[in-house]
């Protein structure tokens, strides 16, 4: 049961989502064979009835990939005119909410359309785990879908530079690391040898992103390899390893940009 409260007043022209939850008892128990269907009870939704379609095997016409399961939407009412809606097919997957979402008009059965196919509606294993005691709870959201304003698609933003990133200098996962510094200092008449500074990163993301570096490592071994890094300082070299996992160099003042900058290139020329 879903309950809604609102805070403040709603818009002129507001209108809500109208969710209906289809729910497939024993999911994972449900044949495979492509092109097979489950059909849910006719529901009714602003005057019209309808069905959701499920092919736990995935479709047959259009085909669908390898794992895949298909769901469709399917207009029923023989009598009620054309409607234009707005909807959504979603599942609930470990706390996130993943849906797909469409605007079509459809018309009377055996006149104009009558359904929406998604072949690819997410993976089968993804919607085991989704399942909930064994049942998968599809939602559907309707509304009235506007004449005057453009639908605005649902785009996900791809996660793979933030995950990259967040993988930099992470020493749990690492299996390099660079001791950089260590070079000899000139003190007088005597010579000292600086501390050297420890950089973590994955041979992996190194063979794309500093190819030359990856090579400094070696051929890989089980556990971590550590490879010495002398004439450049420990922070060129991190802001180095840094562009190298997708960053971009912070400027925190133009006067340093302009200490830093002929070292970081000649850096990166190098290592990269």
């Amino acid at each position: 049961m879903s309950i809604k409260v609102d805070v403040g007043t709603p818009p002129n022209g507001y209108e809500e989502w109208t969710t209906i939850q289809v729910q497939f008892h024993g999911f994972a128990d449900l044949p495979t064979t492509r092109g097979g269907e489950i059909e849910s009870p006719a529901f009714s939704c602003f005057g019209h009835q309808w069905v959701l379609v499920l092919c736990p095997g995935g479709s047959a016409f259009p085909e669908s990939s390898e794992g895949y399961v298909a769901v469709h939407l399917r207009h029923k009412s023989m009598y009620s005119g054309s409607i234009k809606i707005q909807y959504g097919l979603g599942v609930r997957v470990n706390q996130v909410y993943k849906e797909v979402q469409q605007s079509d008009t459809f018309g009377p059965v055996g006149n104009g359309l009558v359904g929406r196919r998604f072949k690819n509606f997410a993976k089968r294993s993804t919607l085991i785990n989704a399942s909930v005691e064994g049942t998968l709870v599809i939602e559907i959201r309707m509304r009235h879908a506007s004449t005057d304003k453009p639908i605005i698609q649902f785009i996900p933003t791809n996660p793979i530079n933030k995950n990259v990133l967040e993988l930099f200098m992470d020493e749990d996962t690492a299996d390099v690391v660079f001791e950089v510094g260590g070079q000899q200092q000139a003190k007088g008449r005597k010579r000292a040898k600086t501390s050297t500074t420890s950089s973590h990163a994955h041979r992996l993301i190194l063979k794309k992103g500093a190819p030359t570096l990856s090579e400094m490592c070696g051929v890989s071994e089980e556990g971590i390899t550590t490879v010495s890094i002398k004439d450049v300082t420990p922070d060129i070299f991190k802001h180095m390893l840094y562009y190298a996992y997708g960053g971009n160099y912070q400027k925190k003042s133009w006067v340093e940009m302009q200490k830093r900058s002929s070292m970081l290139v000649i850096s990166t020329g190098l290592f990269i």
